[in-house]
């Protein structure tokens, strides 16, 4: 997949982060923000920051990276599409 296709896919990321922080405040359905969660923390625990440094970017900000968008911003990074 080429860089626009990653990039589409991480303002995806972002619209799931929205679309469960409207469940959890409007509906008190906290269920699928907890999920997301976790696994953007296991990836930023484990994954992200290695793949970041790596690739030259910077401990935190590859954290911050990860917990944002996961998979969809360190699997691109480690496979050198951007």
């Amino acid at each position: 997949m080429n860089e626009k296709i990653w990039r589409f896919i991480q303002i995806g990321t972002v619209i799931l982060w929205g679309i469960t922080i409207y469940l959890w405040v409007a509906l008190n359905f906290p269920y699928l923000i907890i999920i997301l969660a976790a696994l953007h923390i296991g990836e930023a625990v484990n994954i992200g920051p290695k793949v970041g440094t790596r690739h030259g970017y910077s401990t935190m900000s590859s954290v911050v990276l990860t917990l944002i968008f996961g998979f969809t911003w360190w699997l691109p990074v480690k496979k050198g599409i951007i």
